[in-house]
């Protein structure tokens, strides 16, 4: 009862504001608009590296360095001093990826250390992998949500190399049953937990699968398996194959409003730089067998950006992030009772859209009559831009990296990752750990945990 009274009094953590604030002072003028989300309502996220800078893929797109096959696993404390830099960056509640080549060859016990470790910091993990692993050994991926892993994202796409049990796909579509696989083993350790892991996914995007993003995208709308689908074109660094053909966001973001035939809005708000993300935010209706698309915040439309600049203006700092209900609602009721006039704010939108959207409810309801079914869920698409060395030495790249929103920490700074990938850093941490050693975290073997 203490904390759920707390909760209600101080609804925002100091501590976060802080962090926010802190964030805020290191930004260019011209990026602090009223629907930028850094510096108003979160910092950003950050990752982790050198966990397992192993990984048993030989993709054509990596931006591992061709000696991280070589490199042991770092020791737990070192992964802790790591997680700490993290937690002091970004507050709590802050998103922090579980990642660095391919971190599911460690041993269960050493990868549920780490996460738990991220949970008493109040840290929100998320383990980055290919998911071959989860897929042998299911027990594997239970164990971690055991553990309290709440967040995974699993990267799928035609430049990987070495997925068990498949020859090299020539297309993005022979790979669908690869993610239904996974969309079933999620569903599964749903069941069986009773947790809600939520899922993301990856895609490396070359001029070579450009033209089935649309494909891929249809997949993941019509499976509610995941909740993120991210698309990253490909840059040149690390050990990623030479590709004289190019693929931007901008590209990217055309094949997709050509297909669903509409114009979308790239920045229903920004995440730092508006060149490093481009996002569409949906609420996913699956009416009998049609499907509707409803937009979060859309383009030219001023009455949803204004409802979108006022709320994070208002809820700047509110950390609901993987937290449970029993804390989620005093905070929001803390808030509101501070802001009350949110709540006619609220009813009097939701009324305006519906008026604004009726032509599609109308269909919609005429499909229900013939089908009476209805599923409804959230869903993300985003298009990640990292950079190479060349876009880094650019005005503009410089701009980008001095409003980074996704870093990680090394050698007592918060470091882009652009920048730790594209610029050397990630070699030169190799050679620079002196505490690296061959004895594991835990233990070498996959005892049961």
């Amino acid at each position: 009862m203490k904390a759920l009274i707390k909760d209600f009094i101080q609804p925002i953590s100091l501590e976060r504001k802080a962090a926010i604030r802190r964030l805020a002072n290191s930004l260019a003028t011209d990026l602090k608009t009223d629907t930028q989300a850094l510096g108003q309502y979160v910092v950003g996220c950050g990752a982790t590296h050198g966990v397992m800078e192993k990984c048993d893929f030989g993709c054509t797109s990596c931006y591992l360095s061709k000696a991280a096959n070589h490199i042991p696993a770092l020791p737990f404390d070192q992964v802790e001093l790591q997680l700490q830099a993290l937690r002091a960056h970004l507050g709590p509640g802050g998103n922090v990826q579980i990642t660095s080549g391919e971190v599911t060859l460690l041993p269960a016990a050493d990868l549920i250390r780490i996460i738990e470790k991220a949970r008493q910091l109040k840290l929100s993990p998320m383990v980055m992998t290919h998911g071959d692993r989860l897929l042998a050994d299911p027990s594997y991926l239970e164990k971690l949500v055991a553990a309290g892993l709440r967040k995974i994202s699993i990267h799928i796409d035609t430049t990987q190399r070495g997925r068990r049990d498949y020859k090299v796909p020539t297309n993005e579509i022979q790979l669908n049953f690869v993610r239904a696989q996974f969309a079933e083993l999620l569903e599964r350790i749903r069941h069986q937990t009773g947790v809600k892991l939520k899922a993301a996914s990856t895609m490396t995007v070359t001029h070579a699968n450009i033209d089935e993003v649309p494909f891929v995208l249809d997949w993941f709308l019509d499976h509610r398996a995941f909740r993120i689908l991210s698309l990253q074109p490909q840059a040149q660094v690390g050990r990623t194959q030479k590709n004289p053909v190019a693929v931007d966001a901008d590209a990217i973001w055309h094949r997709v409003e050509s297909h669903l035939q509409t114009d979308l809005n790239p920045h229903p708000f920004f995440f730092g730089h508006h060149d490093c993300t481009r996002m569409a935010l949906w609420l996913v209706l699956h009416v009998g067998r049609k499907r509707f698309l409803m937009e979060a915040v859309r383009k030219n439309q001023v009455t949803d950006r204004n409802l979108l600049a006022k709320f994070m203006r208002d809820f700047g700092g509110l950390d609901l992030n993987d937290r449970p209900v029993r804390e989620q609602v005093p905070r929001v009721l803390g808030v509101l009772f501070r802001k009350p006039w949110w709540i006619l704010r609220a009813l009097s939108y939701a009324v305006y859209r519906l008026f604004s959207e009726r032509k599609v409810l109308w269909r919609m309801a005429l499909c229900f009559i013939k089908k009476p079914r209805l599923r409804v869920r959230a869903f993300c698409l985003v298009i990640h831009s990292f950079m190479d060395a060349e876009t880094m030495a650019t005005e503009v790249g410089k701009k980008r990296l001095s409003a980074c929103a996704f870093k990680v920490p090394y050698q007592g700074e918060m470091v882009s990752m652009c920048a730790f990938n594209g610029l050397g850093i990630r070699d030169d941490s190799y050679q620079r750990d002196e505490t690296r050693s061959t004895i594991p975290m835990a233990s070498r073997s996959d005892a049961a945990v």
